[in-house]
């Protein structure tokens, strides 16, 4: 059994565990198939482009969803242009998710709000949003641009104000697509949350940049991916401008009861009590091999 199939079969772990911790803590198992899909495709699109270039991956969870480490090493051999496509993978994999949920709600006839096509639809194309947006180093949109500027001859590349600029425009960009309404703010906080997460846990105590690499971007090269990054934030901010918003405020309010009735259940059913620690083992589990891998896995998607 090859180390990278052996990666395989504890990713369907990860991705159940997700699925299931959900659907307790939230009493929703439309809610977890929504997510669950969300997340694991956004992680499935780094995960292929990674493996077309012949780089070993490993998906990993954290407290807020799923994320993939690649290692270091390995991505420095690559070119800048073959990093910078992993990057954007992630988005272009939400946006595509996104095209076929709306494409098989429309089938069956399930675009209503509350619909689980309509809500994944949705939320899909508020991940690609977000991620593709330049944050930093802490979206891939932002991680693709740093490698874009350092192919950039060094009398070119833009000053810290730029980027500083970028984050402050993306923003502003975000708030309007999603809306200035409660159940829209709480689902970019956690997103916001989600980026943030696994820039600390797949970055680890790495340089966050990580942007060595020994051929740099081409113009052609560099003009298709920014073409490809600005094709997916024009199509997915109309997705969500155009889709009923996946969380509203009834969804709110079951998610805030649902916590709150497993909360309950935590406290006074022993069962519930050994299912906590087993989760519990599982995540100290997970988080051992995460500080084992460290040294080689410091690389993000």
């Amino acid at each position: 059994m090859t180390s990278q199939f052996r990666s395989a079969l504890r990713s369907v772990m990860v991705i159940f565990l997700i699925a299931i911790t959900t659907a307790f803590f939230f009493r929703s198992w439309s809610l977890a198939f929504v997510v669950t899909a969300a997340l694991t495709m956004h992680e499935f699109g780094h995960i292929l482009a990674a493996a077309l270039n012949g780089v070993h991956w490993e998906l990993i969870v954290n407290p807020l969803g799923i994320g993939t480490l690649t290692p270091l090493t390995q991505r420095q051999r690559l070119s800048q242009f073959q990093n910078g496509w992993i990057h954007l993978a992630g988005p272009v994999a939400s946006l595509f998710l996104a095209l076929l949920a709306l494409s098989l709600g429309g089938y069956l006839n399930s675009t209503v709000p509350g619909s689980p096509w309509a809500r994944l639809t949705n939320l899909s194309a508020l991940l690609a949003v977000v991620n593709v947006l330049p944050f930093g180093g802490v979206s891939d949109g932002g991680r693709f641009l740093k490698r874009l500027f350092v192919s950039l001859p060094e009398r070119l590349r833009p000053p810290t104000v730029i980027g500083v600029l970028l984050g402050i425009l993306s923003s502003v960009w975000v708030l309007s697509t999603a809306g200035y309404h409660a159940p829209g703010q709480l689902a970019l906080l956690l997103i916001g949350l989600w980026l943030v997460v696994h820039m600390q846990f797949e970055a680890g105590a790495a340089e966050a940049g990580g942007v060595d690499a020994p051929q740099p971007m081409s113009l052609p090269g560099a003009l298709f991916l920014l073409g490809i990054l600005l094709t997916t934030l024009l199509l997915s901010t109309i997705i969500v401008l155009t889709t009923p918003f996946w969380l509203t405020g009834a969804d709110l309010l079951a998610m805030i009861v649902g916590f709150g009735r497993s909360v309950v259940i935590l406290q006074q059913t022993n069962s519930a009590l050994l299912l906590l620690l087993a989760t519990l083992i599982m995540l100290l589990f997970l988080g051992r091999r995460l500080r084992r891998y460290l040294p080689i896995f410091q690389q993000k998607s």
